[in-house]
C-alpha cells in the first residue's frame, strides 16, 4: 500500500513543517511544492498537518494568500517545538535563524560554515539553495522521476529550483503519478482578495521599477542593469501612456531624476504593502530580484533583465507566462519591446 494512503489510517495527523528560505524570491519559488502538498493531502485524505515557517517579515504576505498555515520563525515557536515537535521538518535553506527548532526527523543540507545545524537526512533536492549551479540541478534531476520533471518544467513551467522541491512530496510517500494527476497550478489559483491596501494610485495607472538586486543589506551589482537605462525606459513609457513610474527597493543612495512622473517609494514599504502596490500596477520592469517575484505572485506582467542562464532557467518566477526574460540586454529597445501594455 502506498505510504500516502497509509497515513490516512493514523489516529492523529502527521505534523509537517516546511521552513522557507530567507530570501524573498526563493521563498516564493518554494510555494508550488507546498501548494501541491496541500492538494495531495486533500485528495488522498493523507492526514498531514502542514505548517509553513518563514522569516517574520514574510508572514503577513504569505498568510494573506490563505493557502496554508504560516508562522514566523520566532523564539516562541522554537520553544513550542521543544515541547511538541513536528514529526518531520524540511529546512529548504541552512540558516542560523532556524537554530533551536526541533523536530523528530529533519531534512536539510549541512553547511561547514554552520556547524551547529545538523539534520537527520540530507536529501539532494535541498541543494539548489546552497549551490545554485547547473551541475547541482543535473544531480537533482537524476534523482527525480523523469516524467515528473518533464511535467513540472514543460507543462507547468516551473524553474529548476521550484521543481527540485517536489522531492518533499515524494519523500512524504506520494508518487509521481499522483502528483501529476493532482497538481493544478495557474495564476488564478492564488487568491488576492486580502491585498487591499492602496500604497499608490494614479488615474492613468503606473508601472513599478526595481533597479537593484540583492537581499538584506547585500547588493548584487553583477545582477543589475545600468540604472540610466531604466530611466530611459521610464521616459519612453510615460511619453506613450502618461502613466507614473514608481521605483521600489531599499537603496536610496542613487538619486532619481527630478520629474513629476517618477515616484520614489524605495525604503518606504513593507513586503505586504509592496505586494499591494504590485497587484494594481500595469507592469513590472527591472532586475531579477525579490520584487520581480512579488509582482509575479500578484499576477502582474513583468519584463526582467537576467545576466546568467542559470538564473533564467533555475530561478525564474513561478508563473512563467507572466514574465518576459531578456538575457544581458544590450540596449533599451530590447527591454522596451517586451514591456506589458
Amino acid at each position: 500500500m502506498n505510504k500516502a494512503f497509509m497515513k490516512s489510517e493514523r489516529r492523529t495527523p502527521e505534523k509537517i513543517a516546511i521552513f522557507l528560505p530567507s530570501r524573498i524570491g526563493d521563498s516564493i519559488l518554494s510555494l508550488p511544492a507546498a501548494i501541491c502538498l496541500e492538494q495531495l493531502n486533500r485528495k488522498y485524505n493523507s492526514n498531514l498537518k502542514l505548517t509553513v515557517y518563514s522569516k517574520p517579515f514574510l508572514v503577513k504576505l504569505l498568510s494573506a494568500l490563505n493557502l496554508f498555515s504560516c508562522k514566523g520563525v520566532t523564539l516562541s515557536e522554537k520553544f513550542k517545538s521543544l515541547i511538541c515537535p513536528p514529526d518531520r521538518a524540511f529546512f529548504i535553506e541552512t540558516t542560523n535563524a532556524n537554530f533551536g527548532f526541533r523536530a523528530k526527523t529533519t531534512y536539510g543540507t549541512e553547511n561547514p560554515y554552520k556547524k551547529f545545524l545538523k539534520f537527520t537526512h540530507q536529501p539532494v533536492f535541498h541543494r539548489m539553495s546552497f549551490a545554485p549551479f547547473q551541475e547541482t540541478w543535473d544531480e537533482i534531476r537524476a534523482s527525480l522521476p523523469e516524467e515528473l520533471v518533464t511535467f513540472l518544467l514543460d507543462e507547468i513551467g516551473l524553474s529548476y529550483y521550484s521543481a527540485a522541491l517536489f522531492g518533499i512530496t515524494l519523500e512524504l510517500g506520494f508518487t509521481a503519478e499522483q502528483i501529476i494527476e493532482t497538481f493544478k497550478f495557474s495564476p488564478d489559483i492564488i487568491p488576492l482578495d486580502n491585498f487591499s491596501e492602496i500604497p499608490f494610485s494614479d488615474e492613468k495607472g503606473y508601472y513599478v521599477f526595481c533597479a537593484e538586486a540583492g537581499y538584506g543589506r547585500k547588493h548584487l551589482n553583477e545582477r543589475c542593469w545600468d540604472i540610466d537605462k531604466y530611466f530611459e525606459i521610464a521616459d519612453k513609457i510615460h511619453a506613450d501612456t502618461g502613466a507614473k513610474m514608481v521605483f521600489t527597493g531599499v537603496n536610496r543612495e542613487i538619486m532619481l531624476p527630478d520629474k513629476d512622473y517618477i515616484v520614489d517609494m524605495r525604503g518606504t514599504l513593507n513586503l505586504y504593502q509592496l505586494a499591494c502596490l504590485m497587484k494594481n500596477a500595469k507592469g513590472y520592469i527591472g532586475n531579477d530580484t525579490g520584487p520581480l517575484h512579488v509582482a509575479n505572485l500578484m499576477r502582474t506582467p513583468s519584463v526582467a533583465a537576467y545576466f546568467q542562464e542559470i538564473h533564467m532557467a533555475g530561478f525564474g518566477p513561478i508563473f512563467a507566462s507572466l514574465n518576459k526574460k531578456v538575457l544581458r540586454p544590450q540596449n533599451v529597445e530590447e527591454m522596451l519591446a517586451k514591456v506589458p501594455n
